[in-house]
């Protein structure tokens, strides 16, 4: 679950010019591995579980900036978003990271 703070940066009656920034917590439930090794003419398999050795509580950072147009009681927000690695998680010790963008239509009640 990813925690941010979005900031305005330039706002009007009809639209908003924002930026946000946070982390993105990562936890791995249950990891496991499973290997077939050939070696000389037999095939060994290696099973390994990992599980509970991926946690990490700031394993990305969150960085987007994006605009928000109004319009009566609904609005539309389009936001590029960039997630930067900032540690190592799992057995692997895999970097998460991304670029995307979030589109979001919101309505107020």
């Amino acid at each position: 679950v990813p925690l941010n703070v979005r900031n305005a940066i330039v706002a009007s009656k009809k639209g908003k010019a924002f930026i946000s920034t946070g982390v993105s917590p990562t936890l791995i439930v249950a990891q496991s591995y499973i290997y077939d090794l050939e070696r000389e003419n037999e095939t060994v398999r290696i099973d390994r579980d990992v599980s509970g050795q991926g946690k990490s509580l700031y394993a990305v950072a969150n960085v987007s900036i994006g605009y928000e147009q109004k319009w009566d009681r609904t609005s539309v927000q389009i936001a590029p978003y960039l997630k930067i690695p900032t540690g190592e998680i799992g057995y692997g010790n895999l970097n998460l990271g991304g670029v995307g963008t979030q589109v979001s239509i919101k309505r107020d009640l």
